[in-house]
């Protein structure tokens, strides 16, 4: 099963992208781009490079940086991209920058849940399957029937919604570790909360009550 596609793009500077007028306004924090909208491009000043969503298959995107102007046969020609091996949905996929600075790239897989959904997907927090110093992990199964584990974050470990957004990504990027495919997250009121697919014989209990966010212990 395919891990869960969340990237945190630490290495890509917002002063490449400040756009002319005729593109997509540059990216302010709290604002994002869509794979689903193909005018979602940024620009730099000098307008030779180009940035955005660039089709890598059916229905697959990464996000990429090429020079604007189009070869003689009409093609990008691509100079970097952030998620080569692990395109995004061309659904509802998009690339948001947090208050904090940071980029997140999203795929439609992974989503926000509301504490009431997750309370009501695990009858209330009643099945426990795990636990861990960082937390407690609940059996669920979510709106879509698909069944579910929850981990319930520590209140030491209850971080603000953009470090542990970024904090939840960066998880994303090591779930071949754990054999864990994330599917969300919580992060309503003083609530943090991870939804994660369910296994079977324990394992999957026993990989996720060991993440730690790693504003405090880091990932073991």
């Amino acid at each position: 099963m395919k891990s869960t596609r969340t990237l945190l793009l630490c290495v890509l500077s917002l002063a490449l992208f400040a756009p002319p007028a005729s593109t997509f306004p540059s990216l302010s924090k709290g604002s994002s781009l869509s794979s689903e909208k193909p005018k979602d491009v940024l620009t730099s000043p000098n307008g030779v490079f180009s940035a955005g969503f660039y089709p890598v298959g059916e229905n697959a995107y990464c996000f990429a940086i090429w020079f604007t102007k189009l070869t003689r046969a009409d093609d990008l020609v691509v100079v970097w991209m952030a998620n080569r091996d692990q395109p995004v949905n061309g659904r509802r996929s998009k690339l948001s920058l947090l208050d904090t600075g940071d980029l997140i790239l999203t795929d439609a897989g992974f989503r926000k849940f509301t504490y009431a959904e997750l309370k009501k997907a695990t009858k209330g927090f009643t099945e426990e399957i795990g636990r861990g110093a960082g937390g407690i992990v609940y059996r669920g199964v979510l709106s879509n029937n698909r069944v579910a584990a929850v981990k319930r974050l520590n209140v030491a470990n209850r971080l603000g919604e953009d470090t542990f957004l970024a904090e939840v990504s960066i998880i994303g990027r090591l779930n071949p570790m754990h054999l864990i495919e994330m599917w969300g997250y919580c992060a309503q009121g003083k609530h943090r909360l991870l939804v994660s697919e369910y296994m079977e014989h324990g394992s999957l209990a026993q990989n996720l009550a060991s993440i730690h966010l790693i504003g405090r212990k880091g990932l073991k």
